[in-house]
Formats: C-alpha cells, structure tokens, sequence
C-alpha cells in the first residue's frame, strides 16, 4: 500500500504535534505501508533529522499563508508523482483550496486535532476563525475517512458533512517505556538553583492561549514561597517577556523559571523532578469540552500528578493522580495545586 501523508507542521521546530506525527509515520512503515511525509521547514540550513522518503519544502522567512502554499504545492507534485492508494491529510488551515479541491482521484483520510473557528477564536481573530470554519467544514466533505482526535470533534465532523463518513477516534497516546529519568530529581533541582524541599508545578508547552499559563502564574501567588514554576518549550522573547512581567506583577518574579525546548532525556528529567504537571488550564477560551494532551501522559508516565481543567476520556475520574480545577479564579484553584502534589 502506497501513502502520503501531508501535515503543514514545521519541521525544524520541536513539539508535541510533530512527535505526534513522526510516530505515525514510523509506525505505519513498521507496518508494511510504503509512506512518503511531506511537510516543511522554517530553516534552510539546517541539517534535520527525517524518516525516509521525507519531503520537504522549504520555507524559510515565508509568512504562514505563503508557507502553506508551499507544502501544498510540493504536496500535489509528490502526489502526483506517487499516485498513491490514498492521502492522509492533518488538517490545516486553507487546506481546501491550496490541496483538497485538487485532489479528485485519491481517497483522503482526514486526520482532525482542532475546530479551527474555536482556535481562532481563542486568539481573537475571529473574522479569520469564520473563514477558516468554512473552509474546514468543505474539507471534511470531501474527505474519504474522518480520524478526530475527541468525540468533540467528531460531532463537529457529523455537523460539517451532510454524508456521514467512515470514523475512528485518532485517540493521542503515549509510549510509556520511551520516558525514563536520566538523573535524580535532587540533581535536576541542583542545577536549576531550586530548593529540594521546594514544591514544584511543570507545564510542558506553554505557548498557546488555551494552555493557561498566565493561570499557573496567578495562582502561585496562593501557594507561598515555597513553591516554583517550570515553564518549559519556548524560546519567544516576546511571550518570555509576557510571561516575566505578569510574574513580576503579582510578585512572584523569582519563582518562575522559563526554559526552552528540551530533548526527551531532559524534559524526562525536568518532569520527574517536579511534584505536580500542569496540563492545559484554559481550554474554555476556544470552547473546548474534550482533551486528550500527549503531556499528561507524559506526567504520568514519569509518576508525576496532574491537573487539568477539561475532562479526558482516557482517565477514570477515580484516579488520584489526575485533579480537575474546575474553575477559572486563580484563588480557587490554589487548592488543588496545592493537595495534587507528589
């Protein structure tokens, strides 16, 4: 079997979603499938690590439209040249008029992580949201196959095509046995300049409006000076200055750390070493009812409790190390920061 897989994800760039991708292609090929990944990257110059029969646009200092203009165009070439068995598509923005609406002799299987108005809307470009909706909703239409990721956006899969296509929820998962400590806790704490009896909250990813940081920031004033923040996967000088300000303003400068992003070894070490990981504390601000967040698996995987403030289908409401903050008060929340600790 002949497949292409095309996701607009950049892939010079580390996260969360791009391992998510990578482990899909691996996967399958350990399988058998003949799999081509198209995508893009932001540097040029840059030696990248990719499965085989990887193709790459280059989109080095293009603007987002024009980037995914790009991987769409090197998408229908390679397409074209294959002619595979089918297309598996994660879908992105405009992809209906840049690929989909070429695409009329090959089945796609739509992989969906998002209802992109509710994205959008949690950025405040809400005209952009309407259009992006719009085009989404065709996108689905046409597709083969749906894969959502949660029931949430399946339903909105059932709402956008007037056909009801073949499904089967693309639940995120983690590959426990990839996630072992390198060192002990007390040495990750050591290097960092953290106390060891200090109590630590880690949010893995931080840059998105729905992850909840400035919550996370705003609730440490609760919890006492005894207590840190580990923000960790950016390397934006302007959110870092952000962030660095609303700590400052509610007096909690010197107990937030901000890191970049980290390889598996280190963000393995930097995870263990907390007490308590921090999933997505905002995921109202896009109306979202549903997460599946690869960190919280990864939290757990390393023995580490969590908090969220969205229901996941995937642990029992019994598990004591899975807290629900079920408000949006910093206050209010501090306790159950505070007791899901380690």
């Amino acid at each position: 079997m002949k497949l292409v897989y095309v996701c607009a994800l950049d892939i010079a760039a580390k996260s969360g979603a791009l391992d998510h991708v990578l482990g899909v292609v691996n996967g399958l090929s350990s399988l058998g499938v003949d799999i081509t990944l198209v995508a893009r990257s932001s540097l040029e110059d840059r030696q990248i690590e990719t499965p085989a029969n990887t193709r790459i646009a280059n989109t080095a200092g293009m603007s987002m439209p024009r980037s995914l203009a790009a991987v769409s165009k090197l998408a229908r070439r390679v397409i074209g040249e294959i002619r595979p068995d089918c297309v598996y598509l994660r879908n992105y923005a405009l992809d209906y008029p840049l690929l989909v609406r070429h695409l009329v002799d090959v089945p796609i299987y739509l992989e969906l992580n998002a209802i992109l108005e509710s994205e959008y809307r949690a950025r405040r470009q809400f005209l952009r949201g309407k259009i992006y909706a719009h085009l989404q909703r065709k996108t689905i239409a046409s597709a083969a196959a749906w894969l959502p990721t949660t029931s949430q956006v399946l339903a909105f899969c059932r709402d956008a095509s007037p056909v009801m296509k073949p499904n089967l929820l693309a639940r995120n998962g983690v590959w426990v046995e990839d996630w072992k400590p390198t060192v002990p806790r007390t040495e990750t704490r050591r290097n960092l300049g953290t106390p060891p009896n200090a109590r630590v909250l880690v949010m893995a990813g931080f840059e998105k409006e729905w992850h909840g940081w400035d919550r996370a920031v705003e609730t440490l004033q609760f919890l006492g000076r005894d207590y840190e923040l580990w923000l960790i996967g950016s390397t934006d000088e302007v959110l870092r200055q952000r962030v660095q300000e609303l700590a400052t303003a509610n007096g909690v400068g010197d107990q937030v750390k901000i890191l970049g992003w980290l390889d598996k070894a280190g963000l393995a070490d930097m995870i263990f070493a907390a007490d308590v990981g921090l999933g997505a504390l905002a995921l109202d601000r896009k109306n979202m009812v549903e997460i599946q967040a690869l960190k919280i698996g990864t939290y757990l995987a390393l023995g580490t409790p969590a908090v969220i403030n969205c229901p996941d289908p995937r642990i029992s409401s019994s598990d004591a190390t899975v807290a629900l903050v079920e408000t949006t008060d910093p206050k209010s929340s501090r306790q159950v920061f505070g007791d899901s600790s380690r």
